[in-house]
C-alpha cells in the first residue's frame, strides 16, 4: 500500500511539473503548443546570486491549424520587475553587441560549449523566432534569458547566463 501511495504521488508530480511547463510556453512565451517535452538539460550556477549557465531544449507539437506565436508584438509577457527588458518576437539575427553574453560565454565542457554554437547559429539564420530577457548595469549586460523557437524541427531552447 505504501509503494503504490509513493508511485501515485510521483506521477502526479510528474503530470503537474509539466503542465506547468505548458503552462509557461503558452501564457508567459505566447506559444501555441500542445505538448512539450525535454531533451537536453544543463545548469551551472556558480553563486547563491543565480550567476551562471543553463540550458535547455525542448520538443513540441503545434496546436492545430494555429499560429506558432499568438501575437509577437505582445508575447512574451513582461517579467513583474523593472530590472529585466523585454524583446518581443523577432526573425531578425542580432548583433554579438545585443547578445554579448551568448557570443562571449566560453566554458570547458565540449558539448555545452557545442549547444550555445548550435544557439548562435540558429539566430544567426534568421529564420527561427526569438525573444529574450535582459539586466543591464550601466550599459552592461549582467543577464540574459533567451528563448528560441526552432519550427522546422519543433524545438524551443532555453538559454540563461548570469554574471
Amino acid at each position: 500500500m505504501r509503494y503504490i501511495l509513493i508511485v501515485l504521488i510521483g506521477f502526479t508530480f510528474i503530470a503537474c511539473k509539466n503542465d506547468y511547463d505548458k503552462s509557461f510556453f503558452n501564457e508567459t512565451l505566447g506559444l501555441n503548443i500542445k505538448s512539450v517535452e525535454s531533451l537536453y538539460s544543463w545548469e551551472e550556477l556558480s553563486s547563491l546570486q543565480g550567476e551562471g549557465l543553463s540550458i535547455d531544449i525542448f520538443t513540441y507539437t503545434n496546436v492545430d491549424d494555429a499560429l506558432l506565436i499568438k501575437e509577437p508584438f505582445i508575447y512574451p509577457i513582461d517579467k513583474d520587475n523593472k530590472i529585466w527588458k523585454t524583446y518581443k518576437w523577432s526573425k531578425e539575427p542580432k548583433t554579438k553587441e545585443e547578445l554579448e553574453l551568448l557570443y562571449n560565454y566560453k566554458i570547458d565542457n565540449s558539448i555545452v560549449q557545442e549547444k550555445i554554437n548550435e544557439i548562435i547559429t540558429l539566430i544567426e539564420k534568421g529564420k527561427n523566432y526569438y525573444s529574450y530577457y535582459a539586466k543591464e548595469v550601466d550599459d552592461n549586460q549582467i543577464s540574459i534569458e533567451l528563448y528560441i523557437v526552432d519550427d522546422d524541427n519543433k524545438k524551443i531552447y532555453s538559454y540563461y547566463v548570469s554574471v
